[in-house]
């Protein structure tokens, strides 16, 4: 049962002559259906009983599971963005010393390249949501 929310619906049908008709769905067999089986077949509603219970242990394993690895992908997701700000942060940091070390020398042109390339990139990334940064490209 994920979420602690039981599967189960029932279903209510009515055929031509009014004949109202009732479906149970569920993972679970009803009180109805364990009582008649106890009746009919001594200790199989204890048997019934292990077998959800082992059921329930085996969803619990599977969520908690599910909770490590989404932890575990969520530290691996942080360590990369963490990473990537200061490889960004560093390569910006070198093309705009790189763009006053050259307009100190005189080179103008290169210098004001090396110091607006940088900047439009920041400015870039700050006006984009992250949405449509992570959206596939439709290049081959």
């Amino acid at each position: 049962m994920s979420n602690g929310k039981r599967n189960e619906k029932t279903l209510i049908a009515q055929d031509e002559k009014g004949t109202a008709l009732a479906i149970r769905v569920s993972q679970y067999p009803s009180t109805d259906v364990i009582e008649i089986l106890e009746k009919n077949n001594p200790g199989s509603a204890g048997r019934i009983l292990e077998m959800v219970e082992r059921e329930q242990a085996h969803n619990h394993k599977v969520e908690i599971n599910e909770v490590e690895f989404k932890k575990t992908e969520s530290k691996r997701t942080w360590g990369l963005q963490l990473t990537g700000i200061f490889t960004a942060f560093t390569l910006c940091v070198i093309c705009l010393g790189t763009g006053a070390w050259l307009m100190y020398q005189n080179k103008d042109i290169a210098g004001y390249a090396a110091l607006l390339a940088p900047l439009a990139l920041l400015v870039k990334s700050i006006f984009t949501s992250p949405e449509k940064r992570n959206q596939p490209t439709d290049r081959p």
